[in-house]
């Protein structure tokens, strides 16, 4: 069975791919790598894997990487606020209108299986457990195009490809192509530095979940029988948490840690979520939790894994001139050809 991961490269693709791979899949890899391939130098010469460099822009890419495939689980996408903000027009042409490209061709193409990974982001602010059904409030553009995306492939499903879509809890835990511009590493890493951490609305929750844990929940989709997830929305995530906690994980570590609290909230979110339909369906039991991901984070820092923990390859928002350059398609999509 051949799978094609769009945005493979990235954060929660690199892991994804070597957890298909471990899993004896034969793996493609649809990348623009715009922020890089290192993430999948692990893999590079596994004889089961494949990459093509490519923009889900470009009908051609995308045509060519479906070529032969069983099966697409679809994460290319620009994630999280701060890089949508910088380049809108660029957001709108890869999460929407590049998911909508990918799903036609995957139909078109004959394939049996469509994974679109959604955020839990599109609930916003709620104030009791969101599930499944729970009504939207993005408060972001992201979500915004997250959930126009959902709406698309949820309206045009067939009975001749298994489509099911995700939504994702916020993502924590160390990965090939690290990020540290999600919160639970971003103040892990704060504090590891500075012995101190700012935090915006310090009674907000947020659900998380570990990246490992999302491979092996999208592996399960992947295996499951299409009565299950056909036409199906599931919220995937580990717990719910909120702000003041994580940073009494982080105090575990940092005993004299210094707190800013700041009234101001940038990121309205505050929400919990639901992930009962998931667990309880394929009796999924996520292995680490967000405490765990603290350790994670502050064992590997204090060994000197990451030489430069502040380079701005790890967080992504930091990268404007990229994110800005990119906004005019047929530059890019010249030099990929």
């Amino acid at each position: 069975m051949r799978i094609l991961v769009t945005g493979g490269a990235g954060y929660i693709g690199c892991t994804l791919v070597a957890n298909l791979l471990q899993n004896g899949y034969q793996v493609r890899v649809l990348d623009a790598l715009m922020f890089g391939g290192e993430g999948l130098l692990g893999v590079y010469h596994c004889p089961s894997f494949e990459l093509k460099v490519g923009d889900v822009r470009s009908p051609i890419h995308v045509e060519r990487a479906l070529s032969n495939v069983d099966a697409v689980v679809h994460l290319a996408a620009l994630v999280g606020d701060p890089p949508c903000k910088v380049n809108p027009s660029l957001t709108e042409t890869i999460n929407y209108e590049g998911t909508c490209r990918v799903y036609e061709a995957a139909r078109r193409a004959g394939i049996r299986r469509f994974v679109f990974v959604s955020t839990c982001s599109n609930y916003g602010i709620q104030e009791q457990p969101a599930d499944e059904n729970s009504p939207l409030h993005p408060v972001s553009l992201y979500a915004e195009t997250k959930i126009h995306a959902e709406e698309y492939i949820l309206g045009h499903t067939d009975s001749q490809m298994t489509t099911t879509v995700v939504r994702l809890a916020t993502a924590f835990g160390l990965a090939p192509r690290m990020r540290f511009n999600l919160l639970v590493s971003q103040l892990s890493r704060e504090a590891f530095l500075t012995h101190r951490v700012s935090v915006y609305g310090s009674d907000a929750w947020r659900p998380y979940i570990h990246v490992t844990d999302i491979a092996r929940a999208l592996g399960i989709l992947i295996e499951a029988s299409a009565e299950l997830i056909h036409g199906e929305v599931f919220n995937i995530g580990t717990e719910n948490v909120q702000k003041a906690d994580l940073v009494n994980m982080i105090r575990k570590w940092i005993p004299d840690l210094i707190v800013e609290h700041i009234g101001q909230v940038t990121d309205p979110r505050n929400y919990r979520v639901s992930f009962e339909k998931f667990n309880r369906r394929f009796n999924f039991v996520p292995a680490k939790s967000v405490d765990m991901g603290v350790a994670e984070v502050f064992c590997s820092l204090d060994k000197g894994v990451f030489a430069n923990p502040l380079d701005p390859k790890f967080d992504i928002w930091l990268d404007e001139a990229k994110l800005m350059r990119v906004d005019e398609p047929a530059e890019r999509l010249r030099w990929l050809a």
